[in-house]
């Protein structure tokens, strides 16, 4: 995630580099008097009026914790603007990757559930993120994987619907965020958004050598019914993980002569066989 370098001044802050954020804001890493490096968020024009602009929101998400969320430091307004500062972080995002090509199934799958682990911190606390996207995923050159600007929607403007049914404008509900990662899981995996502006997307047009429970919960996270979808940001985060696990224990044995099935090889069989008829009946929802 980068910018080009500049010595524009903002409040308090140089501002070292600067990228936009969808709804007119923008994410700044910044550098204090003091030398110190931070990151700012910074709401459209307008979007504050007072110092008291940003002060809830920065309450709120003080208290929400999670490695991949930015703890936030300060908060103020600038020229209109609410700003919040957050830890600083550097770094490209899922969809800098994603432009190079698709990622392998377990990195993709690690990558989403980092973030989706810190969703669903977010939305026990009451928080949403309002606009879920590769953009909005950044892999931190540290190793991390961070979901940006959380609950901080209420400072942007109008932003792309990520489900169907998404509002142009306003709140919007927790599976608005959970729709939003299913289509960043997806993209991460073909290299592409593969999902139409209704919804919809079944699972035999997804490639045949993915395990048949990936590819019917992907087709339930994206369905173009509500009904149909995973809702909740911890049921997203749950499934996921059993896929990740179910990965792993389908590994090939190790090499070398063998005169019967090594016990831990067969259990490791049939655990991602028990997984993998577990999820395609909860994707189908019964």
């Amino acid at each position: 995630m980068s910018g080009p370098a500049s010595s524009q001044r903002f409040g308090d802050w140089e501002i070292l580099e600067r990228v936009a954020i969808e709804g007119d804001g923008f994410d700044a890493l910044a550098r204090d008097a003091r030398g110190n490096d931070v990151r700012l968020w910074v709401g459209r024009p307008g979007s504050a009026s007072g110092d008291a602009g940003p002060e809830q929101a920065a309450a709120v998400l003080a208290k929400v914790y999670h490695s991949s969320l930015p703890r936030v430091v300060a908060h103020t307004v600038v020229e209109g603007r609410a700003v919040l500062a957050v830890t600083a972080y550097r770094g490209r995002t899922l969809a800098d990757r994603i432009a190079e090509g698709p990622f392998p199934v377990p990195e993709a799958l690690d990558v989403v559930r980092t973030a989706a682990a810190g969703l669903v911190k977010a939305h026990r606390a009451g928080v949403r993120h309002g606009g879920v996207r590769p953009e909005e995923i950044l892999l931190a050159d540290d190793g991390r994987t961070l979901l940006l600007h959380v609950g901080f929607g209420e400072f942007l403007g109008p932003r792309e619907p990520r489900a169907p049914e998404d509002p142009d404008e306003g709140p919007r509900p927790d599976a608005s965020d959970v729709f939003g990662l299913s289509r960043a899981l997806l993209a991460a995996l073909l290299g592409r958004d593969p999902v139409p502006p209704e919804g919809g997307l079944p699972a035999d047009s997804l490639p045949a050598e993915w395990p048949e429970g990936l590819r019917r919960f992907l087709a339930r996270s994206v369905a173009a019914e509500a009904g149909r979808r995973i809702h909740r940001a911890e049921e997203f985060a749950g499934d996921l993980a059993v896929i990740r696990a179910s990965w792993e224990g389908a590994g090939e044995a190790p090499p070398g002569p063998r005169k019967g099935l090594d016990p831990r090889w067969a259990l490791a069989g049939g655990l991602a066989g028990i997984v993998a008829a577990a999820l395609a009946i909860r994707s189908c929802g019964l």
